[in-house]
């Protein structure tokens, strides 16, 4: 099967997978909007720091191009996102108070915790594969 459709099932079981939070996300009270997005990077982001440190070439797990292809491009790419982007634009534009001051800090907090959460994320995935990588 040629790389790109690796990449492409990714996708799909990505996206579908980030549909999945959205809606579970959607039912905690005031959750849909912004939590639901801070959830699907960060996990992305462990994903990517577990199995990027999980498949190196004297790794645990022996992975193909193609099953790299398909979770590290495929997967993660179809279940990240960047549409903390727009809500933040949103958010500055329309806001959650009429005071701008409260909307531009909250933006900044949110902007600044997303990354901060996915680089620790990262950081826990790596953490828990180096585990694996050495009891094996």
């Amino acid at each position: 099967m040629p790389t790109y459709l690796y990449v492409a099932v990714g996708g799909v079981v990505g996206s579908v997978g980030r549909y999945g939070v959205k809606l579970l996300v959607a039912r905690v009270p005031g959750g849909a909007f912004r939590w639901g997005t801070i959830a699907v990077n960060v996990v992305g982001s462990f994903i990517l720091g577990f199995f990027s440190t999980m498949t190196p070439p004297d790794g645990a797990l022996v992975a193909t191009a193609d099953l790299h292809s398909f979770v590290m491009v495929g997967l993660c790419g179809g279940f990240a996102t960047v549409s903390f982007a727009l809500q933040t634009l949103e958010l500055l534009r329309t806001g959650d108070s009429t005071d701008i001051a409260s909307n531009v800090l909250t933006a900044i907090v949110l902007c600044v915790a997303a990354v901060v959460l996915c680089i620790v994320a990262a950081m826990l995935g790596h953490a828990l594969a180096t585990l694996v990588n050495m009891a094996n």
